[in-house]
């Protein structure tokens, strides 16, 4: 199977809710709650694989930052695009070494049938 972009629905949301940790989970409903502001979210999502990538509310509605969530073997990661535009990505959480290669090969194929600001995207992976 591979990621399709699709409408976040009321069971969707209820599922990123669940899966966020605490902190996500107040980002979600800061500001009257994230899902609430827009009724045209999408995630992209690999049902098969139980992986999938969505907007995040921004901390700082100034920001020209772009924020994602990703799920990824069990855990919501959160992510940082810098600038407007991206490419450079912060993965904001800590991430067993073990495991970090694969987590950005598939954060990649998630922002690239995402189309990121009406692009495709290859994200350069930078730290902070």
């Amino acid at each position: 199977m591979s990621y399709t972009v699709e409408k976040i629905g009321a069971a969707e949301q209820a599922r990123i809710h669940a899966d966020a940790d605490e902190r996500k989970r107040g980002e979600l409903q800061m500001r009257g709650g994230f899902f609430a502001l827009s009724d045209d979210l999408t995630w992209t999502v690999d049902h098969a694989r139980n992986l999938y990538l969505v907007r995040a509310p921004r901390l700082d509605p100034k920001s020209m930052e772009g924020r994602f969530f990703m799920f990824f073997k069990g855990r919501l990661y959160a992510l940082r695009v810098l600038g407007p535009s991206g490419p450079d990505v912060v993965i904001e959480d800590a991430v067993d070494p073990s495991d970090l290669a694969e987590l950005q090969k598939e954060i990649t194929e998630a922002f690239r049938v995402q189309k990121y600001r009406r692009f495709s995207m290859t994200p350069i992976f930078v730290k902070e």
